[in-house]
């Protein structure tokens, strides 16, 4: 009997220290997904705010003085984020960095166009060509009175 008591005793020591160690590992682990999540939420904060960032420095609202700049910062962007989406993906969203007057009117009919078809662009750049023939300044380097008076209403507007 002494022989059987000591085989139970050890079986139960075993599945003791079994349990322990599950536990622990039990623990481990989940303490290692705590921290992976931590640093997922705080990636994911991170990006949000440089996404907002870049989006609030990208804000186009019609003045002809700064097309260049936002096309080129929209062009820097897609470039690097948006690259493998399509052109039609591409052009929405740098229509959601136009805001505001006659860029809000001339974005809805744009946004229209595009989901009637009526509208379609092989390359970012023709769209580009489109926010320049609309927005940017009419004379060769001089401003024209129509851009002093479109960027004058900005000034007033915003």
């Amino acid at each position: 009997m002494k022989e059987e008591e000591k085989i139970r005793l050890e079986e139960e020591e075993k599945k003791r220290l079994e349990k322990t160690r599950k536990d622990e590992g039990k623990k481990k682990l989940d303490e290692i997904m705590r921290e992976g999540q931590k640093k997922v939420e705080e990636m994911m904060a991170q990006i949000k705010a440089m996404t907002k960032e870049v989006k609030t420095s990208m804000m186009f609202f019609g003045v002809s003085w700064k097309v260049e700049s936002f096309v080129n910062e929209c062009r820097k962007y897609v470039e690097i984020k948006m690259k493998e989406k399509m052109v039609e993906d591409q052009i929405l969203w740098v229509l959601t960095c136009m805001d505001r007057g006659i860029v809000e009117k001339w974005k809805e009919m744009m946004e229209d166009d595009l989901k009637k078809g009526l509208r379609e662009y092989v390359i970012l750049e023709e769209f580009f060509g489109e926010i320049r023939k609309e927005f940017g300044r009419k004379g060769k380097g001089k401003k024209t009175e129509e851009d002093i008076e479109r960027d004058g209403w900005f000034l007033k507007c915003s």
